[in-house]
């Protein structure tokens, strides 16, 4: 998604709450998660964005995480057989313990 010349960018720094996904993090603790993101990323950055989600799950208990981390920009053009692998992999294990 490209929010450049919207204004949506000065609307969201302005009130980042309702994409800070920290605020979502004691909802979420309990679940499976799978956090992925590019060291080459200027958009989702990793040390701004996806980091502090995770200090903030694991703040508030989580311990099903698997956070990977590719050396990719933010359209994972490179590693997207990886990502879809990784995805898959995921998604298996997780439809395996359900199914227990």
């Amino acid at each position: 998604i490209n929010f450049e010349g919207s204004g949506l960018l000065k609307k969201l720094a302005a009130n980042p709450a309702p994409v800070d996904l920290r605020l979502s993090a004691n909802d979420l603790a309990a679940r499976d998660i799978l956090m992925v993101g590019g060291w080459d990323d200027t958009q989702i950055t990793i040390d701004q964005f996806l980091l502090p989600f995770y200090r903030a799950l694991k703040k508030a208990g989580a311990s099903k995480i698997r956070f990977v981390a590719y050396h990719t920009d933010h359209s994972f053009r490179n590693v997207r057989e990886e990502l879809a692998g990784q995805l898959s992999d995921w998604i298996q294990a997780d439809t395996m313990k359900t199914a227990r």
